[in-house]
């Protein structure tokens, strides 16, 4: 039918199917345009047709409600898809090849005029046409006016075609009108699966409610970054929670612009949004296991020296002293080779437990590994590290491990050293360890301060003997 053009028969109607019209209900964009081409032609029927592979389809009809479509071989359509302009027949009664259709035997039709519908890729879809029981001839005015409609009719299917494909997509497309109160034009049906709403309710919605949406610890996070990449005419993007509508937070990340008029007038803001919340929940549990210590919770070295530098800038910074403490268990390997590794695990667990309960919340406690830990104590002197280090190694002490008769009783040693800001991390490690080793040398159980070169500030001894 159409071989005088640059593409196949098949081609077109996959074009034509791609679109996803053919079989759609009425709707009233379609409606007023047939319903205007009528009243501009001057004539009481108008038909928007398309041509599918084994029939004629109508998308809307002003003038009868009786016409739904007609089998290929019995229309005006055929011929009239295939013309660059206006087709006419403006007495059909004069016409042997049009004279048999069911338009003119069963509606009375004596005059056709139809412009073809062309895609953007410039695939014939059907036509935008206007009928009527006399012989008649448009004016060129009317001409012209049914080219234009027959634009708006593809511009409308393309539209349509492309907001069912943002509603497929996951995430939400949106766009909110700079109006006085913002007013949500559009939103695509991905809404409904991020915020529990439909697409139905939110469109018309003003931006007040919109902005409820989002948790309210995170809204004036958003609306900055909004107002900045309008301001400076950039896009934004910002990952906030909201609050779905039946009450869960989820994650959300949002991009998009503002839109502006030749003037720099803001007209409306236009954006994707999409749930993070899973991506964002294995990204924090892959950030935890980079940084803690899978047997104890603790945080590992790498996440220590982290925190370790905070500690010496703060301490450069503001003037303040901060104690970190090299915390050894005496004799862990013994326990471990006789009683097994499990109940060597047992112990890690036990003191992990016992330096939490005698530290502060804001302390760090670290697990450097096999069984050496550090204990960061964030302003906090020397002497009131000891203390805590004697309460640990008293409450320790009192942890004993039985293994086939035998009993095991559990020791640890300790080396302080202060942070002033002057050291570097892998100075205070060593020096904090080399205390320890004196507290070792020493016999266990009790604490050294490191005040330079190996040399005890004090030594606490705790529990001599058993």
């Amino acid at each position: 039918m159409l071989n005088k053009y640059a593409y196949s028969e098949q081609q077109r109607l996959l074009a034509l199917e791609r679109l996803n019209i053919l079989d759609t209900g009425r709707e009233p964009e379609f409606d007023r345009i047939t319903h205007m081409a009528a009243e501009l032609c001057e004539l009481p029927l108008s038909v928007i047709s398309l041509v599918g592979r084994n029939r004629l389809w109508f998308k809307s009809v002003f003038g009868n409600d009786d016409l739904t479509g007609l089998p290929l071989g019995d229309t005006f359509c055929e011929t009239a898809i295939q013309s660059d302009g206006v087709f006419e027949v403006a007495d059909v009664a004069s016409c042997p090849e049009f004279c048999a259709s069911t338009l003119v035997t069963e509606h009375n039709i004596n005059y056709y005029a139809a412009a073809p519908l062309i895609s953007v890729e410039g695939f014939r879809l059907g036509t935008l046409c206007v009928l009527g029981a006399k012989a008649g001839e448009l004016q060129d005015y009317q001409r012209k006016a049914l080219i234009h409609l027959s634009r708006l009719v593809v511009d409308l299917i393309e539209t349509k075609w492309r907001m069912r494909l943002l509603g497929d997509l996951p995430g939400m497309v949106y766009r909110i009108a700079h109006v006085e109160g913002w007013v949500t034009e559009f939103i695509s049906d991905g809404c409904t699966d991020i915020t529990g709403f439909s697409s139905d309710e939110l469109i018309g919605m003003e931006g007040r409610f919109m902005c409820k949406l989002i948790h309210e610890d995170d809204r004036d996070k958003a609306w900055d970054s909004i107002e900045r990449a309008i301001s400076t005419n950039t896009p934004y993007q910002h990952t906030v929670r909201i609050v779905a509508r039946n009450g869960e937070e989820r994650w959300v990340w949002e991009q998009g612009r503002g839109l502006c008029n030749d003037v720099g007038d803001l007209l409306a803001i236009e954006g994707f949004v999409t749930d993070v919340t899973e991506s964002r929940a294995l990204s924090e549990q892959l950030a935890y296991m980079a940084s803690h210590d899978h047997l104890t919770g603790l945080i590992n070295r790498r996440e220590l020296e982290i925190r370790l530098e905070r500690a010496l800038l703060s301490a450069t910074n503001n003037g303040v002293q901060h104690a970190l403490c090299f915390l050894d268990l005496d004799q862990f390997k013994l326990i471990n080779d006789t009683c097994g590794h499990a109940k060597g695990d047992e112990v890690l667990q036990q003191l992990c437990e016992i330096i939490r309960s005698a530290t502060r919340s804001r302390d760090t406690v670290a697990r450097l590994g096999g069984d050496e830990f550090i204990l960061l104590m964030e302003n906090c002197h020397t002497d009131v590290a000891e203390r805590i280090c004697d309460e640990i190694i008293k409450h320790l002490n009192e942890v004993t491990v039985e293994h086939k008769g035998q009993i095991f009783r559990v020791g640890i040693s300790v080396g302080i050293t202060p942070v002033t800001g002057g050291e570097s991390v892998h100075e205070l490690l060593h020096a904090a360890d080399s205390a320890c080793y004196a507290a070792k040398r020493a016999g266990g159980k009790r604490s050294i301060v490191y005040k330079d070169e190996g040399v005890a500030e004090s030594v606490r001894v705790l529990y001599n003997g058993d």
